[in-house]
């Protein structure tokens, strides 16, 4: 009686017009957050990542055209290559995904956006959390580029995903009080390809200057449902569901600079503008119980940072080589911002959005070891330690990207024949935010692969 009750006062219009304006909010938050955490990938190349993605000072293969532009000035002739990215993530969220009572005013709603609260209970007698607790998310990823010299000039050109996010979650669970069952899901992907075209010169015999044209294409797609079931209180049931899909186009930057300061001592710089991508997609939002059924076409703007960083190769040995890398992504910009084609007054719950998510600047600290055993054998290893760009430890774990300190450690392979080269790498990832506190940690076995042919 008591959650009929309940749902009787969300039928009546006072309470409802209350609750459209405190939940709208959270209700856009929840798609917008899950991705610009961003999951900022290792970079681009078995070769690279073997050392850790610690290549911007050296940048002496095709995969210099993400790394460093001007790096493509040490390449002879003509060559292409590409490369099998797979990753699989192990993520634990000890809370696993919340399902919180609806926001009693604004600014829970802005929180429950920076948490990345994904469900709302309607009833008192629903469980605040799921219970599944872990998830494995594979992914596959492939690249490739190529180069070749004209008159003077080194150019190249790319096609490499170096920022996305993507969520593959279900759960079920009972309202004994009610005698119901809860079944949710969500299903996230955020891709951002990149094509890139560049064009370097020698300024010096020591001293590269190179330039590129990133194109930023972005495919976002979203799916989220909660169903609440009664066998014998079938009044209470209700549905939400949340769909949104949307494509957008950004251009990009890439600035680089490598300056060979002795034969053993090479230093190099790379900044990368960002760009605000403008996303145009459709959009649905329906709750049942609050008698919501909602649709528009929209258009978002979705900054993408600016990142920028500096290397150094040194080589001690003729058969050695040592990087380090310094690099920085600056994510304060990020904000969502959400205009819908249907007038305000005419929507309760798809409404216009313009909320700055505090999000900080992050670095990215990488050293990595090559060495040339003999002309065909190539052995390396690296180290790398990342920061999360979220102000706060309290946030959710499966919905969002929280790993605040991430680290990991890599080992790659090299092998040469002719015109024909093979890299191959393995990376354990590891991160946590809060673990003791929150929970929420994750583990990443990584492999790539990479194959280039020179003519």
């Amino acid at each position: 009686m008591l959650q009929f009750f309940e749902f009787m006062l969300l039928k009546r219009g006072s309470l409802k017009v209350f609750i459209y304006s405190v939940i709208s909010l959270s209700i856009l938050g929840y798609v917008t957050l899950a991705y610009p955490a961003g999951f900022e990938w290792e970079g681009l190349g078995a070769r690279a990542g073997g050392m850790g993605g610690a290549f911007i000072g050296l940048a002496d293969d095709w995969t210099a055209i993400y790394w460093n532009p001007a790096g493509i000035t040490q390449l002879k002739g003509k060559g292409f290559g590409i490369v099998l990215y797979n990753m699989n993530d192990f993520s634990k969220d000890n809370d696993s995904v919340s399902n919180p009572d609806l926001p009693a005013n604004e600014r829970q709603a802005q929180q429950y956006i920076k948490r990345g609260e994904v469900f709302n209970r309607i009833y008192g007698s629903e469980s605040l959390r799921f219970e599944r607790e872990w998830i494995n998310l594979p992914f596959f990823q492939p690249s490739m580029g190529g180069y070749f010299k004209w008159k003077g000039f080194n150019f190249g050109a790319s096609l490499y995903t170096p920022l996305g996010n993507w969520l593959d979650w279900d759960d079920t669970i009972l309202d004994r009080q009610n005698n119901a069952r809860i079944d949710a899901s969500y299903h996230a992907l955020f891709l951002m390809p990149i094509l890139n075209f560049s064009v370097a010169k020698k300024i010096t015999p020591n001293l590269s200057l190179g330039t590129g044209l990133n194109i930023l294409i972005s495919n976002v797609q979203y799916n989220i449902d909660k169903d609440y079931f009664s066998t014998t209180q079938p009044e209470l049931n209700y549905a939400y569901d949340f769909e949104q899909e949307g494509r957008g186009i950004g251009l990009e930057g890439v600035f680089g600079l490598l300056w060979r300061v002795r034969p053993w001592l090479s230093i190099g710089a790379v900044y990368r503008t960002g760009d605000s991508l403008e996303i145009e997609g459709d959009a649905f939002v329906r709750q049942t119980a609050l008698g919501i059924n909602e649709s528009s076409n929209y258009t978002q703007r979705l900054p993408m940072p600016a990142t920028w960083g500096i290397g150094i190769a040194l080589k001690p040995l003729k058969k050695l080589t040592i990087t380090f890398d310094w690099q920085r992504s600056d994510w304060t910009t990020m904000k969502w911002d959400f205009n819908y084609n249907i007038a305000d007054e005419k929507m309760k719950m798809l409404k216009d959005m313009n909320v700055d998510l505090d999000w900080r600047a992050t670095t990215r600290y990488r050293v990595g070891l090559e060495w040339k055993f003999n002309d065909r054998w190539t052995f390396r290893s690296g180290y790398f330690q990342d920061r999360g760009a979220y102000p706060s430890d309290d946030i959710a774990g499966f919905t969002t990207t929280p790993y605040d300190n991430e680290w990991g450690v890599s080992w790659g392979i090299g092998f040469k024949k002719g015109l024909w080269s093979f890299d191959a790498r393995f990376e354990w990832l590891q991160g946590d935010r809060g673990r003791e506190r929150y929970g929420v940690e994750h583990y990443c076995p990584t492999f790539e692969y990479a194959l280039t042919r020179t003519f």
